[in-house]
């Protein structure tokens, strides 16, 4: 039996799955995953990236819900994210398994989250690397995004993703043609380059010829379209006046468009 989330895509639905790595057991939920999925949880990293609201997780009945989620996911989907669990040790190390809450874009996507005492060993990729689908494995460094503007602490750590197995690089805020140029020669994985941080003028020629692989935009296109929005709002509301207009994309271009 099989669970389809958009067409081409298929996950295969098992009861009691478990799954055996080199290191690993990655296996379903109990009772006993609630509070080393709460501790985890608890850890400010953690916390800003795979909580609800992206703060460290407190009270105990939040992590129980938590953990209620991911083994509900198993209920509605037939498919989850799998608790891992470090062979040696028995220990909880995290999560990892596809992800598809509803309204999610493009389907499902692969989640993890890996508890402190074990990152920096790779769990996360090995365990992602089990599961029975084929995915693209993207690891983003995100120092320019948040202000720390070390360039070679970035290429660090994308040479540290590249090292466990990522298949795409990837270090939003990498703005000029330069810096382009010494991260993608850093490394020897595919590197994503997003626009919307990057130096608008550069085209797609040059940052192929850079050694760019992939290019992508992220929000940028609606961000723009909200600021033409945002401009005729001013407008009206500013000067009385409707300018704006004179701009407008014909109906039947946009028809077309959506044919």
């Amino acid at each position: 039996m099989n669970l389809r989330t958009r067409p081409g895509i298929t996950l295969a639905q098992s009861d009691g799955l478990v799954i055996d790595t080199e290191r690993l057991i990655l296996r379903q939920w109990s009772g006993a995953d609630v509070a080393p999925n709460t501790a985890m949880l608890s850890d400010p990293v953690a916390g800003r990236f795979i909580t609800a609201d992206g703060k460290p997780v407190t009270d105990e009945f939040v992590g129980w819900r938590n953990a209620a989620i991911m083994a509900g996911h198993w209920a509605l989907h037939g498919v989850g994210m799998f608790v891992v669990e470090e062979t040696t040790s028995g220990k909880f190390v995290g999560r990892v398994g596809p992800w598809f809450p509803p309204a999610w874009p493009g389907g499902f996507e692969v989640g993890w989250g890996i508890a402190a005492e074990f990152r920096g060993k790779g769990y996360a990729v090995e365990a992602a690397r089990a599961l029975p689908f084929p995915f693209t494995l993207t690891a983003r460094a995100e120092n320019l995004l948040w202000g720390r503007n070390d360039l070679d602490d970035t290429i660090k750590r994308l040479q540290a993703y590249e090292a466990v197995g990522a298949d795409v690089l990837y270090s939003p805020g990498v703005h000029d043609i330069g810096t382009i140029r010494t991260v993608v020669s850093s490394v020897t994985k595919p590197f994503n380059l997003v626009m919307g941080f990057a130096d608008p003028m550069l085209t797609v020629d040059q940052l192929s010829a850079a050694g760019v692989k992939r290019i992508s935009v992220g929000g940028a296109m609606a961000r723009h379209a909200l600021s033409a929005f945002l401009r005729s709002a001013h407008e009206m509301k500013d000067q009385g006046a409707f300018t704006f207009v004179r701009d407008m994309a014909p109906v039947k271009e946009v028809r077309a468009a959506f044919k």
